[in-house]
């Protein structure tokens, strides 16, 4: 754990953006190749995994930089081509996301209707177990859900988080992340029951999501579409 909140980046954020203003403004001064090459450094850490993206953004800026450097001499054009050049990168990177649509992320159609019913049907308090495949239920449906994979990142930073997330996997009997689905597929009703005895003191509603084609027996069917279902505990 000391090593995570040590980490540079993620304890130092501020010296990360301090040093993209210093390297911008030593760029417009004094355009030379060593400074350019420095620039792969401090631009790379937002791009991690997207190597092409990367390659292509910072070939573009080099581009970019050059050629108004060369053909515009005015102390206000030179800064004003690089501003308009950033917010066209910026528009750019907005409108491939979605087409400035920020009421959704990239979650399928039907994960997103289900977390709507949830929201809109459900008591405040209630909780839902979910495959610890999925990710982001709590965002749009503002109900408690049980844990997922995703959640365990948390884990770098508390031990008794750890303990209580590790847990709930090992009682889904989702420990293998390379087989999650597989592995909450076999979770019958008699399960997601016995999950539900630890949990009912805490909640006054108690729901299991499962996939569309994992029926589970004896217990009610709350909610359907293509790709889920959620019963009733």
């Amino acid at each position: 754990r000391i090593i995570i909140q040590l980490q540079f980046y993620r304890s130092y954020v501020f010296v990360v953006i301090l040093s993209i203003i210093l390297w911008s403004g030593l760029i417009m001064r004094r355009p030379e190749p060593w400074l350019l090459v420095l620039g792969i450094f401090v631009v790379a850490q937002y791009f991690y995994g997207v190597t092409s993206k990367s390659a292509a953004f910072l070939v573009t800026a080099v581009l970019c930089f050059l050629f108004l450097r060369r053909n515009f001499n005015s102390k206000w054009v030179h800064p004003l081509g690089i501003s308009l050049f950033i917010l066209i990168i910026g528009i750019a990177g907005f409108w491939q996301r979605g087409r400035l649509d920020f009421r959704h992320g990239e979650q399928d159609k039907t994960w997103y209707e289900l977390q709507a019913w949830a929201r809109n049907n459900t008591a405040a308090d209630a909780v839902f177990i979910e495959p610890p495949s999925q990710k982001g239920f709590r965002v749009e449906s503002m109900r408690g859900s049980y844990g997922t994979w995703h959640d365990g990142t948390k884990a770098f930073f508390s031990e008794n988080y750890a303990h209580l997330w590790w847990s709930r996997m090992e009682s889904l009997q989702c420990t293998d992340p390379d087989k999650l689905k597989e592995s909450y597929r076999q979770n019958s009703a008699e399960d997601f029951a016995r999950i539900w005895t630890d949990l009912e003191e805490l909640h006054s509603e108690g729901y299991v999501i499962c996939f569309g084609d994992m029926p589970l027996e004896g217990l009610e069917l709350s909610f359907e579409n293509k790709d889920f279902k959620v019963y009733r505990l």
